[in-house]
């Protein structure tokens, strides 16, 4: 998936903050876009296999948050 802005081409990534009631059936509508989930709590593993990046809130800060977010967008120039 692409979107056009300013007539740079830029690659869709998505953070998970889960919550969902079905997070697999949610990510299985992402396609390949990159998701990095961000959960209160461990997760099942069929969830992280799934994600390009799993962090939990109570271990990764805003900063990790931040450095995740910025490795998924880079990766995008790639």
């Amino acid at each position: 998936m692409h979107s056009r802005c300013r007539g740079h081409a830029l690659q869709d990534r998505a953070i998970l903050a889960h919550g969902v009631d079905d997070p697999i059936d949610m990510l299985s509508h992402v396609g390949t876009t990159p998701v990095a989930k961000f959960a209160a709590e461990e997760t099942d593993a069929a969830i992280d296999e799934r994600v390009a990046a799993a962090l939990v809130k109570s271990r990764a800060g805003n900063a990790e948050l931040l450095r995740t977010i910025s490795s998924l967008i880079a990766d995008a120039g790639d």
